[in-house]
């Protein structure tokens, strides 16, 4: 099975199983308990609201553009470290044929 890299595979279901669902979670309740909170704000004192949506509609963009950039350094990441990887396989795999060859 030649090009497969069997410490990434392990490595990404690694992050599939543990990180993904433990994140999940952690998005799921911290938006809820924003949610109430802000319910909870608005219900008591309406005012919160004059604060409250020019600072979520902020957030929202800021986190578009966040997610922008960290998709695009991931992916930066990802082709550099495959770049290395792959590197290091083919000298790996010439080193055993010039030694097949002994030249």
């Amino acid at each position: 099975m030649a090009g497969i890299n069997f410490n990434q595979v392990s490595s990404d279901l690694s992050i599939v199983d543990l990180d993904v669902p433990f994140g999940l979670l952690f998005s799921v309740v911290a938006t809820m308990t924003c949610y109430a909170n802000l319910t909870v704000l608005a219900v008591v004192t309406w005012q919160v609201l004059f604060v409250s949506i020019p600072m979520i509609y902020f957030a929202l963009r800021l986190q578009r553009y966040y997610f922008a950039t960290a998709k695009e350094l991931m992916r930066m990441n990802g082709t550099t470290k495959s770049f290395i990887a792959n590197n290091l396989a083919e000298s790996v795999a010439g080193a055993v044929t010039i030694r097949a060859f002994e030249e």
